[in-house]
């Protein structure tokens, strides 16, 4: 009798449990009707902007509070340029959830405003790499504000930029009608440093085996200054991080300064150490960095290296030993007296001699 009792128990709360999963596994009729609208909005987007969608979002408890998309466009975009696609696309979402019948008894409210339309436009450059040359890396709307921000390529992170509400972005657009949505207008500088940069990028690569991890600086109106962050797959020491900090310098401050084409558009010419920031980072193939007394990283900052290692790893100690969340300070000297330190090294030396038979 108690095990009847028990099975009967253990039914019911199986079959009850079973059922609750089923209605919560049935999709809403207005959630189905919202993925419609933005499956077609975002094939618009594309075949009219080149926009490319990677996700959507909302918020949809109970009814359709909010709907989203996010996009990837693979070209330069100034800040007029980006508000004007972040205006158009917010506008056509809008749109087409206030024109879908269906849907529209689930809204939150009708008409739905702009405001809880939700799209964000991430821009990179056509080889698929961040854009890190102060224009417009990603615009996006949130509770009715368009915030954008630029990718800052020293520490190779998004910052903020400045925000403004819809309405104004809105009335800016409505009063500058000769931004074209659909190409970005080259500066004529444009062309020339990033065949300066690609040409510095090859040659890393070819010559030391670095790879570019980014690219960029101040160059919205001109070269104001550049900055670059390289990948140096192996464990070094001080004394060769040294060497080729000093190498991954000297020849990008050359190939900016004898470049005739780029030299009218180089705000303080010759560019020099104040121009630059350089880092080369020491990293595993996963690139992560070593944790056995290699470097971490070299940065040139102005006329100041920085040498910076993890500390190592004990492999022997059983006690767990936290990290400092900021990778330490190993040695700091200034540019001129580390280039003193490696005139004379073979690799120094075959660099220099490249480039005065240019």
């Amino acid at each position: 009798m108690v095990l009847i009792i028990r099975v009967s128990l253990f039914l019911c709360v199986f079959l009850s449990d079973f059922e609750f999963c089923f209605s919560m596994d049935k999709t809403p009729e207005y959630v189905i009707y919202a993925d419609e609208i933005i499956t077609d909005f975002a094939k618009e987007m594309e075949e009219k902007y080149g926009l490319i969608c990677n996700g959507d979002s909302g918020s949809m408890p109970d009814v359709v509070r909010s709907v989203g998309a996010q996009f990837q466009l693979f070209r330069r975009a100034t800040t007029e340029e980006a508000r004007l696609l972040e205006v158009l696309a917010i506008e056509r979402l809008a749109e087409m959830v206030n024109n879908h019948a269906k849907i529209r008894p689930y809204l939150s409210e009708f008409p739905f405003p702009p405001s809880r339309v939700d799209v964000s436009i991430a821009f990179y450059s056509p080889n698929g790499y961040a854009l890190e040359d102060g224009n417009i890396s990603l615009v996006f709307q949130a509770r009715g504000k368009f915030f954008y921000c630029t990718q800052d390529a020293f520490v190779g992170r998004l910052v903020d930029k400045f925000d403004e509400p819809f309405e104004v972005a809105k009335k800016i657009v409505e009063s500058s009608p000769n931004i074209n949505p659909f190409v970005h207008q080259e500066k004529p500088h444009e062309p020339l440093i990033d065949a300066v940069l690609a040409a510095y990028q090859k040659e890393m690569f070819k010559d030391y085996r670095f790879e570019i991890y980014g690219i960029g600086g101040k160059l919205v109106d001109g070269v104001d200054e550049v900055v670059v962050r390289l990948v140096c797959f192996q464990p070094t020491n001080f004394e060769k991080a040294r060497e080729l900090q000093i190498i991954a310098t000297e020849r990008l401050l050359y190939l900016l300064n004898s470049d005739e084409k780029l030299r009218p558009y180089i705000k303080d010419y010759p560019l020099t150490l104040n121009n630059l920031k350089v880092s080369v980072l020491f990293r595993k193939k996963n690139y992560f960095p070593y944790f056995n007394g290699s470097m971490e990283r070299a940065s040139q900052e102005g006329d100041q290296i920085c040498y910076y290692q993890e500390i190592p790893e004990d492999k022997n100690s059983k006690v767990f030993v936290s990290r400092p969340r900021e990778t330490p300070l190993y040695a700091k000297e200034s540019y001129q007296e580390a280039l003193s330190k490696v005139e004379g090294s073979r690799a120094v030396k075959k660099m220099k001699a490249k480039c005065s038979s240019l």
